[in-house]
C-alpha cells in the first residue's frame, strides 16, 4: 500500500509525494524550497 498525493512539511521545505506505482515499487517526491527549487528524485522500496 502506498499514499498517493501526501504532503509533508518539515520546518521550510514541502515534500510533496505523487502519485505511486505499485508494479515498479518506486514513486517520486518533489522537493520544493523557498527559493522555488525543484528537484525531482526517484526512490525505489520506500514506502511512505
Amino acid at each position: 500500500h502506498y499514499h498517493q498525493n501526501l504532503i509533508l512539511d518539515e520546518k521550510d521545505v514541502k515534500y510533496f509525494n505523487l502519485a505511486s506505482f505499485a508494479y515498479e515499487r518506486s514513486f517520486f517526491v518533489v522537493e520544493c524550497c523557498q527559493e522555488i527549487k525543484f528537484r525531482e528524485q526517484k526512490l525505489r522500496g520506500q514506502n511512505v
